[in-house]
């Protein structure tokens, strides 16, 4: 009895242990494909993003994200270290093309922004790149995730634009 109780006790504290960002990243660990792409313009003179038709592609790809548990663990040069390998057939996000990137997921303080962030070492600078999505909608099948370009969320700062991808569990 006292041995039951023990490793209940041991499992517990195992699975309270955890950080919720690293519970996140296995719940979101797997194959994905991008079901759409869609691009948005800001109208600064309403304030409202306007869909840009003619710049949406249907399914440009599939991202595979593997988890070895190691969500948000500084090592030596690389602050992100679970593997994702990105298959697009369109290049339309700056620096987030087909190829193998590290990824790593944030929930914010209060678990109220969920982000993901992508790096890569670019070989011809040794520069570490990086791209960011809030992701928007999440369930255990379907994800949305938004990335802004020359933006801050519809701040007018230039040339606003916004990709939304909706990603479904392969």
């Amino acid at each position: 009895m006292k041995k039951i109780l023990l490793i209940a006790t041991v499992l517990v504290l195992f699975l309270f242990s955890c950080s919720k960002d690293n519970q996140y990243a296995r719940r979101i660990t797997g194959e994905w494909t991008v079901d759409k792409a869609e691009k948005y313009n800001f109208n600064t003179s309403t304030g409202q993003w306007v869909l840009d038709a003619n710049a949406s592609i249907n399914n440009p790809g599939t991202i595979i994200l593997t988890n070895d548990n190691k969500n948000k663990e500084k090592t030596s040069s690389f602050p992100y270290t679970n593997p994702a390998t990105v298959e697009f057939n369109h290049n339309f996000i700056y620096n987030f093309y087909s190829g193998d990137f590290y990824w790593s997921v944030d929930l914010g303080n209060d678990n109220d922004l969920k982000m993901i962030t992508f790096m890569f070492e670019d070989p011809n600078t040794s520069l570490y790149i990086y791209t960011s999505f809030s992701i928007v909608e999440n369930s255990k099948k379907s994800l949305t995730w938004y990335y802004f370009a020359d933006t801050n969320e519809g701040m007018d700062n230039g040339t606003q634009y916004k990709w939304v991808l909706s990603l479904s569990k392969l």
